[in-house]
């Protein structure tokens, strides 16, 4: 399944989900995988290894990021 698919999937199923459960437990398992690696950035990593949690970090605000913008458009 191609990322678009998989994109058009997800935004279906947040239009349709009335009590937005699936948008907070999304919102709620990308806020644990922030803490998560906001910890491991702190601990001593190679150099290569922090950027890639920096970068895996920066993806997950993004995706909150969106999905703060989805549900401000979806009211």
């Amino acid at each position: 399944m191609g990322n678009d698919k998989i994109q058009l999937e997800l935004e279906q199923r947040l239009q349709e989900d009335p009590d937005n459960a699936l948008l907070n437990d999304i919102l709620t398992r990308l806020a644990a995988m922030q803490d998560r690696l906001r910890v491991e950035r702190k601990k001593m990593q190679r150099k290569k290894t922090f950027v890639q949690i920096e970068a895996a970090e920066q993806s997950v605000q993004a995706a909150l990021m969106s999905l703060a913008l989805f549900s401000a458009n979806k009211k």
